[in-house]
């Protein structure tokens, strides 16, 4: 059996904002740029408990909802069809696992521009192949 793919995760601390790439994947994916950004601060607002108000049921479903709107805009984004999709493809996996491995494909080049959200990143990690959303 094939191991799963993992988002990269940096030791805290070691790498900067890549401007660079940010600017690349806001350019040549920008729906699915922005959805992952909404997806990182619902998920660090459900694993930090922040929203003034807010219940554990009200984060959750929110992470959960910028999660599903993330994987849509991920499938349909024009640039990310030809870089990831076809990648995700050509592994031996399930459907649902082609999915997953194209989203965690893309929040690994999301990790490489925006690493302060290591801790997010890890989380996701383990909730995209472990949930069965």
């Amino acid at each position: 059996m094939q191991e799963r793919p993992h988002i990269t995760i940096h030791p805290h601390g070691t790498r900067q904002t890549d401007q660079g790439k940010v600017h690349y994947l806001a350019l040549t994916t920008p729906e699915a740029f922005t959805a992952a950004q909404d997806l990182l601060v619902a998920t660090e607002n459900f694993i930090q408990r922040r929203g003034l108000f807010t219940s554990h049921k009200a984060r959750w479903d929110k992470m959960i909802a910028a999660y599903k709107i993330f994987l849509a805009k991920v499938v349909v984004d024009d640039g990310i069809n030809l870089q990831f999709f076809l990648m995700a493809l050509s592994t031996n996996l399930p459907p649902s696992d082609k999915v997953r491995s194209n989203a965690i494909a893309y929040l690994s080049e999301v990790s490489e521009a925006l690493p302060n959200w290591q801790e997010v990143y890890a989380y996701l990690d383990w909730f995209i192949w472990e949930q069965d959303y």
